[in-house]
């Protein structure tokens, strides 16, 4: 067996077997993992996130196309709007296909870590499978509540700037008189 599942260092064993499982612990021993799916949610998200201006651009093209006939300039813009469509598509797919895989393998490999001490402690079987519950309560904190709170950092910038646009937009008439005046 390897390292991650032998459970031969006595630090990982207390780990497994008590009720503190530091959250800093299991994140630690599994970041790897834990960072390239937290990544995948990043890229997922600046794509979502740029793709309306994107597309806004191919609507600005298609419209100056039909004033100027014989410009190509359209092209553009929609190959990198149908570029970050496939990005955010495809992340979005792939991360949905993956995140599955690599928790469910950390969460394997914890409670077979906890069965294991469980066993040569001579714990209850009741005990041994709270501990194992208890660790698919942390590593769930890590597929679906991190990942809720790096979207929600992600879209307080968007909405910031969503706001601003829509301010500037609303007001653009009163900030000309204003920059006249100036």
């Amino acid at each position: 067996m390897n390292d991650q599942t032998s459970g031969n260092d006595d630090s990982e064993r207390i780990f497994f077997t008590t009720a503190k499982m530091p959250l800093t612990k299991l994140f630690r021993k599994y970041y790897p993992s834990i960072l390239f799916a937290l990544s995948l949610v990043v890229i997922e998200n600046v794509a979502w996130i740029i793709e309306p201006t994107v597309f806004g651009n191919v609507i600005d093209a298609f419209i100056d196309k039909s004033v100027n006939q014989e410009s190509a300039q359209f092209v553009i813009p929609l190959v990198i709007w149908i570029s970050v469509f496939l990005l955010n598509s495809g992340v979005g797919a792939l991360r949905r296909a993956i995140d599955s895989k690599i928790y469910l393998n950390i969460f394997t490999n914890v409670a077979v870590q906890v069965a294991e001490t469980a066993k040569e402690r001579g714990d209850s079987v009741s005990k041994t499978v709270a501990r194992a519950e208890l660790s698919r309560e942390f590593i769930n904190f890590f597929q679906y509540r991190l990942n809720w709170r790096v979207n929600t950092m992600e879209s307080f910038p968007e909405s910031l700037s969503n706001s601003l646009g829509h301010f500037a937009a609303k007001n653009s008439k009163k900030i000309e008189k204003i920059k006249k005046k100036a």
